[in-house]
């Protein structure tokens, strides 16, 4: 018990490290702090805190201008979201994903969208 509490103090540190490098600009190391945090929260089966980590890091790519990842990692979000707890996404969200396909135009987008809710489901499974 202790490991498994261990683990999730390090993934939110994740988010927050992810989020100060996001601020300064350090899209790189935002990307690899998210991912990681990601990585630890499929491993001990966290997976509304992999949604909100998804999302963190979609927005770091729409940033980063990109906008098909962002899109892929949403989707992923909105599945994991979906199946373990039926809660909507913030607004912020869903009005990034709507301003998303505005700028990615429908056939991109949904290809995008299509691979990330495959993603999404690799991501259910242990």
């Amino acid at each position: 018990m202790r490991e498994l509490g261990t683990l999730r103090g390090v993934a939110s540190g994740l988010v927050l490290l992810g989020r100060a490098a996001a601020a300064e600009g350090d899209y790189r190391g935002a990307v690899a702090a998210f991912e990681e945090c990601i990585a630890i929260r499929h491993t001990i089966g966290e997976h509304s805190g992999m949604a909100a980590a998804l999302e963190e890091l979609a927005q770091v790519q729409r940033r980063s201008g990109h906008l098909p990842q962002a899109v892929r990692h949403y989707a992923a979000a909105s599945l994991l979201r979906q199946a373990t707890a039926p809660a909507e996404a913030p607004p912020s969200v869903s009005e990034s994903v709507a301003d998303l396909q505005s700028e990615l135009g429908a056939d991109a987008f949904d290809r995008a969208w299509a691979e990330g809710l495959a993603h999404g489901k690799r991501l259910l499974k242990p």
